[in-house]
């Protein structure tokens, strides 16, 4: 199973990774208002948490708004990753700034 993030991120988290998944979420056209800000805040009842669940249930997968396994393994399988070992994060986020959880 691919895994594109290093942690499963939920509401509440906070970090570069946070804004990598909003990236995703906008790369893969779950983003159709604009509404997700880059702003490395998955805030609970958010944009970011809403494009997520609207994934979720799309894909036919557990609706939790929490990019677990499965998700992470849909979304590689989406956007062409599928059976690659990859940490997008690792690629995109900035050294100086830590993931961090609330």
């Amino acid at each position: 199973m691919t895994k594109l993030f290093q942690r499963a991120l939920r509401p509440g988290d906070k970090g570069p990774d946070v804004n990598m998944l909003g990236l995703l979420l906008k790369a893969i056209d779950f983003d159709s208002d604009g509404g997700i800000v880059l702003d490395g805040d998955f805030a609970p009842g958010g944009e970011i948490e809403k494009a997520l669940l609207e994934y979720q249930e799309v894909s036919n997968l557990k609706v939790t708004g929490v990019l677990d396994d499965a998700t992470q393994a849909e979304f590689a399988s989406d956007l062409g990753f599928e059976g690659q070992e990859l940490a997008v994060e690792m690629f995109f986020a900035p050294a100086s700034v830590p993931a961090q959880t609330a």
